[in-house]
């Protein structure tokens, strides 16, 4: 995510969303909170994790119906070209590290270890992201910066 585009001294918070807020905006009729507050966020603040990238591309390829496949394929296609661009954060050696301990620290407690949505926390803390989800008790134990775009009855 280095430079990302920004001048020195304009920093921008980074915002990575999670799989189901992607995943609202993408239903045949979208979640409209989650659209009204994607309204309101600059653009090239929305980086997707990589591991997001895979959970939807894979549960598009896996629908059941050929046609709402394809459709999904396609907007999927237009929403990371057209609003995401190139922001994807990667898995790289810091996320793994970040990700790792997370791993660990979980097993130790005796928690479950959910290894996407770990993967996922160790991006965002390896970019400093904040992280817009539906799932806040999944992330609840990683000290990140959490946001819930859905109404206050979704979360769980």
């Amino acid at each position: 995510m280095a430079g990302g585009g920004a001048r020195a001294g304009a920093f921008r918070a980074v915002i990575l969303l999670d799989t189901n807020v992607v995943s609202a905006v993408m239903l045949q009729r979208p979640e409209p909170a989650v659209v009204a507050w994607l309204d309101q966020v600059d653009p090239r603040q929305v980086w997707l994790p990589s591991v997001v990238v895979f959970e939807l591309r894979y549960g598009a390829a896996l629908h059941p119906d050929a046609t709402r496949r394809r459709t999904l394929e396609h907007n999927l296609n237009r929403l990371i070209d057209e609003l995401i661009q190139e922001r994807i954060a990667s898995l790289d050696a810091a996320s793994a590290q970040k990700a790792a301990l997370l791993a660990a620290q979980r097993k130790t407690q005796g928690r479950t270890v959910d290894l996407r949505d770990t993967l996922i926390a160790g991006i965002a803390l390896a970019h400093q992201a904040q992280l817009a989800t539906r799932n806040l008790r999944h992330f609840s134990d990683t000290g990140l910066s959490l946001i819930n775009p859905f109404p206050a009855t979704s979360s769980e």
